[in-house]
This record gives structure tokens, sequence and C-alpha cells, in this order.
């Protein structure tokens, strides 16, 4: 269902801010699309662009950035403060996160991101209808959230950023798709 965005302490998706929606453009192809969101607030007028792909009918990869916006001043900067997935049509019952970090029928909870309590860049949900995922993210995210109420189950990162989103029966086997695919190449040792 979507994308949760922060930009300037404005949450977008809630459309009850300072920051005033001025409308959408798409435009793309059968495994693509490029969405830009037009916003204006006291700052200026800004660019929420995403654009998704389909990559080796694989996974998912949504690049967020910021486009358009008013030059940077002091402390007046217009960036990705926060974004996240919106929130799964189920709740996963098996969280992992991190080397051993397996959360079984998830109460809510955040994890920060700090090499103790979150310390990698991906994590895996189960869900109970044999539906496996693991989400990943190209920079250092700042947290895990999980409210099952709310059906949230997802990484929160800042800045510019690509977010990779790979499907699996279950999530070892998306672990591996994921590390097949990640450009980065992991660091000597």
């Amino acid at each position: 269902r979507g994308f949760r965005a922060r930009v300037l302490d404005d949450q977008l998706y809630e459309a009850s801010g300072v920051t005033e929606f001025l409308g959408l453009s798409e435009e793309g192809g059968a495994l693509s699309v490029k969405v830009r969101h037009r916003f204006r607030n006291w700052i200026g007028a800004f660019d929420l662009v995403a654009e998704l792909r389909i990559e080796e009918g694989k996974s998912l990869r949504a690049h967020f950035r910021i486009e358009n916006g008013p030059e940077p001043r002091p402390w007046q900067v217009v960036y990705i403060e926060d974004l996240a997935a919106g929130p799964w049509s189920a709740v996963p019952h098996q969280v992992y996160a991190g080397v051993g970090n397996v959360v079984r029928e998830p109460q809510a909870f955040d994890l920060g991101f700090d090499s103790h309590q979150l310390a990698t860049s991906f994590v895996g949900f189960d869900f109970k209808n044999g539906f496996s995922l693991v989400q990943a993210v190209d920079v250092p995210p700042s947290k895990l959230e999980v409210q099952p109420e709310a059906g949230f189950a997802t990484l929160h990162a800042p800045l510019a950023q690509t977010l990779t989103f790979i499907p699996a029966p279950n999530v070892w086997a998306a672990a591996k798709a994921y590390r097949e695919t990640d450009p980065r190449k992991a660091a000597g040792g």
C-alpha cells in the first residue's frame, strides 16, 4: 500500500501538515514506472521522485530522491528525512533482523540501527500464507519498525535511497536471491 515519506518534518503521506500536494505525473513501461510527486511548503516547491522497476523477475527495486527543490540554505535543506514501506495486507508471523535475531509472533517494537540491536541493511519476514520477503536498503537504515496492529513491518532510512523487495517461498531463498542481486561488493577481511 505504498510508501511513507517525511520531508521537512512533515509526513507527506498523511496530507495533514503544512506541505501542499500539487499533483503527480507517471511515465514508464512494462517493468518500470517513474512517479513524480510535486509538493510546496514554506521553503518552496520540490519533487519526490519514485522509480520502481522489476529486476530479473526476482525483485522490486524502488529508488526515491528529491528533485527540483530550492537551493540549500543554512538549516533549510530539502531531503528525505525518513522513508518506509506502507502497511502490508498481512502481518508477518516471523521477523528476521540480523544474525540469530528471529522474533516469532511479534508484538509492536522498533529496533534502532546501532550495530547491536539492528546491524544489517536487510530484514526478512515470513507470512502465515507461506509467503516470505526480504526488504533491503542501500543506505544505513535508522530502524526496523514492526507494528502488527497497523500492518507495518519495514525498515526506515533517510536520504535518497533504493529499497529492494525480494519475495520467495521462504526467507532463506529470498536472502540468497538478494545476495545474488546486491550490487555492493563485500568488504575484504
